[in-house]
């Protein structure tokens, strides 16, 4: 039994340092064809094998607040290729967008981290005023690959800002709809008709009757009143504690 030598060009700091993947496997289902939220994991500059230069990028499947059924899907990792060519420009003008950086900022502010990982790509650290910390949300439609079956890819790019502003004008209108139905309906009539059959009794008993009947229904609306307000607010409070906790799982897409 002997020692055994190596004849590579290698030696035990090439494995240790060597590149592991950040991401854990996932073996839930394939999620179905639609329009989902998406963390930007990393991006990189490569080349295609025509030599042109290409962004690839790194999503990872965000379930949102408002869809509890994509939870099943949380952590569905894939691989966008972006070809940078003028005939592939409408391709990657909306990834842009979503990113809220220019073609400017593409061409002329984009900064790498100068290291090659295993497959010969570099690591964007920034483009334009964007930084590439794994942290930016972006919506992207899913569909199946026309040309690898059984594999998925993505379609297109949009803002987040978009399906956020939505989502919250849809939560507006539900709280108002809320307190419209929940308002009371005012004690005038039945206040008039004791006011009325207390006049009909002229003494003075009957006057200070009055004023308590009619102190009590405005105390009864005020009350009343009151309770859709609180109602509301305690919705309010508790959609606010609800966000705080998803906040602080960070998994979740807050919209």
């Amino acid at each position: 039994m002997g020692k055994v030598t190596w004849g590579g060009d290698f030696d035990g700091s090439t494995f240790d340092d060597a590149e592991r993947s950040q991401f854990k496997p996932y073996d839930g289902p394939i999620p179905a064809n639609a329009m989902y939220a998406w963390k930007v994991k990393n991006v990189k500059r490569g080349e295609t094998s025509n030599g042109n230069d290409q962004l690839i990028i790194g999503l990872e499947l965000i379930p949102r607040r408002s869809r509890p059924d994509e939870k099943k899907y949380k952590g569905y990792y894939i691989t966008h290729f972006l070809v940078m060519t003028e005939g592939t420009a409408w391709k990657v003008a909306p990834f842009l967008d979503a990113l809220g950086v220019s073609g400017a900022d593409l061409v002329s502010r984009t900064k790498d981290t100068g290291e090659e990982d295993n497959r010969g790509n570099v690591p964007l650290v920034s483009i334009g005023k964007w930084k590439n910390d794994g942290s930016t949300i972006v919506l992207a439609s899913l569909e199946d690959d026309d040309y690898k079956e059984g594999r998925k890819r993505i379609r297109e790019f949009w803002p987040v800002e978009d399906a956020a502003k939505d989502e919250d004008d849809e939560e507006e209108s539900d709280d108002s709809e809320d307190d419209e139905e929940e308002a009371p309906k005012r004690p005038a009539k039945k206040a008039a008709a004791k006011k009325s059959t207390k006049r009909a009794e002229p003494d003075e008993d009957a006057d200070e009757d009055d004023d308590e009947e009619e102190r009590r229904p405005a105390k009864k609306a005020a009350a009343k009143k009151a309770a859709p307000a609180k109602k509301a607010a305690g919705k309010r409070k508790a959609k606010d504690e609800d966000a705080d906790e998803d906040d602080e799982d960070g998994d979740e897409a807050p919209f």
